[in-house]
C-alpha cells in the first residue's frame, strides 16, 4: 500500500519519486537482511526450503525490484512495469505467509514458543492441539501423518 501511496503522489518530477523509491527499497532490504539473521541465529526451528523462499528470497526480490525502479525510473515507463510487477509479488508473498501463519495457528494453537520462527511447519508435538475449543464443546484434531508440510498426506 506505500507503494501505491508513493506512486499516487502528485510529484512536481521524478526526483523526489526516484529517491522515495529508492530509500524503500534500500529500507526493504535491510530489513530482509534483518529477518535472513535472525532466521538463522534461532535454534527451536529449522526452516525449510519453502520457508526461506517465502520469508526471505521472494521478499528480497521484490524490495529489490523497488529499489532498481527508482534508480531506473528515469529511463522509461517500461520500468514502472518491474515496479508493479514487484507490488503484486509482495501481494502475494504477504497473502501466502498469513495463509501459512493462520494455518499454523489452527494446528498448533496460540501456546507456540514465542522465540519460534514465524512459518513453522513441523512443531513439536507437546505444542500440537489435541482438540479445539468452539464454546462449551472440544473438538478432536485429526491429524494425518505428514511427509513433508501439512498438505502430502502418508
Amino acid at each position: 500500500m506505500l507503494i501505491s501511496a508513493v506512486m499516487c503522489a502528485p510529484w512536481p518530477g521524478l526526483t523526489g519519486l526516484r529517491a522515495t523509491l529508492g530509500v524503500l527499497g534500500a529500507g526493504a532490504l535491510v530489513y530482509s537482511a534483518i529477518v535472513f539473521r535472525r532466521a538463522r541465529r534461532q535454534l527451536r526451528y529449522t526452516p525449510i526450503a519453502s520457508d526461506w523462499v517465502w520469508h526471505v528470497v521472494l521478499p528480497a526480490l521484490a524490495y529489490a525490484a523497488v529499489m532498481v525502479s527508482g534508480v531506473l525510473s528515469a529511463q522509461g515507463s517500461a520500468v514502472f512495469f518491474v515496479l508493479a510487477a514487484a507490488t503484486l509479488l509482495l501481494l502475494c508473498v504477504g497473502i501466502h505467509n498469513a495463509w501459512d501463519t493462520v494455518t499454523y495457528l489452527m494446528r498448533y494453537g496460540t501456546h507456540a514458543d514465542p522465540g519460534s520462527w514465524i512459518g513453522l511447519a513441523h512443531a513439536p508435538v507437546h505444542l500440537r492441539k489435541q482438540s479445539i475449543s468452539f464454546g462449551s464443546q472440544s473438538v478432536p484434531v485429526h491429524r494425518p501423518q505428514v511427509s513433508n508440510r501439512w498438505c502430502h498426506h502418508a
